[in-house]
C-alpha cells in the first residue's frame, strides 16, 4: 500500500506544487521533515485490522493518519497561516480523490477509504514550523487473493 500512496503523491499537483512523501512514526516525520522540500504528505500505516472473512477473503483496513503540510513560520499572523491552510486543505481534497479514483487495469478500485475520521487545521508543528491539514482515515486497499484452508 505504500507504493499506491507514494505514487498518488507523486502524481499531485494541488495548487501548482509537486509534493514529497514522508513515511513513518511521528519522531521519524519529525527528523525528515527538516529536510524535505515543502509541501510535505506525511503518513503512518501504524498497524492492520483484519476483517471477517466473506467468501474466502480476509480483508484488511488500516487506520492512517495524514498530514498535508506546508512550511510556515512561528511569527506569522492569522491571516498568513490562513493562506497555508487553505492550501493545504485544497492539495487533501485533491489526494482523497485520487485515492478514491486510483483503478487497476480492470477498472477495480485500488485502495478505498472506509472513514474518514477527523480532520484538523494544524499550526506550527514539528521542529522546522509547518501548518497544514491532519486527516484520521481507515484505508482498505482492495484483496483479491483468497484464503483457502485444506
Amino acid at each position: 500500500m505504500k507504493a499506491e500512496l507514494d505514487a498518488i503523491t507523486a502524481a499531485m499537483n494541488s495548487n501548482g506544487d509537486s509534493f514529497v512523501s514522508i513515511y513513518g512514526t511521528n519522531a521519524w516525520q519529525n527528523v525528515k521533515i527538516d529536510e524535505a522540500q515543502f509541501p510535505v504528505i506525511c503518513y503512518d500505516l501504524p498497524s492492520v485490522i483484519y476483517d471477517t472473512p466473506k467468501s474466502g477473503f480476509i480483508g484488511e483496513t488500516y487506520p492512517l493518519t495524514v498530514f498535508i503540510a506546508y512550511k510556515s513560520e512561528l511569527d506569522w499572523d492569522g491571516a498568513q497561516h490562513e493562506v497555508v491552510l487553505e492550501k493545504a486543505n485544497t492539495a487533501m481534497r485533491e489526494w482523497i480523490s485520487r485515492i478514491q479514483g486510483n483503478k487497476d487495469i480492470n477498472g477495480n478500485r485500488i485502495l478505498e477509504i472506509t472513514k474518514i475520521a477527523s480532520a484538523n487545521r494544524v499550526k506550527c508543528i514539528f521542529d522546522v514550523c509547518c501548518s497544514g491539514i491532519l486527516v484520521q482515515m481507515d484505508i482498505r486497499p482492495t484483496i483479491t487473493a483468497s484464503v483457502c484452508l485444506t
